[in-house]
């Protein structure tokens, strides 16, 4: 069983693995050119993308949260264990299946 952590402490570090993911630079880099003109930046409208991207990113993160621990107490009952067990079952049948007859 993992040492139990502080809600903040762990909410920083699940936003500092979300900050570090390659596929948000991707898509600032994709995008930003398209969307903002930046050879007239300033460094107030880089503040404006750093905290919109900051709350956005925030808002998911907590939003995942919420569904975690939902699932969490749901998934904690026996009737979900079984559950779960057999979805997993039928999903690794099934991609055995998949991969024997291909």
């Amino acid at each position: 069983m993992p040492k139990p952590q502080s809600a903040s402490s762990m909410f920083l570090a699940g936003f500092a693995l979300t900050m570090g993911n390659p596929k948000i630079m991707v898509f600032y880099l994709a995008l930003l050119p398209s969307l903002i003109d930046l050879t007239q930046s300033s460094l107030s409208l880089w503040a404006i993308i750093a905290s919109v991207t900051i709350v956005s990113l925030a808002a998911v993160d907590l939003f995942w949260i919420a569904l975690a621990h939902s699932a969490r107490s749901f998934l904690r009952t026996p009737k979900a264990i079984k559950v779960a067990n057999r979805v997993g079952a039928i999903a690794l049948g099934g991609a055995a299946a998949v991969i024997a007859s291909g």
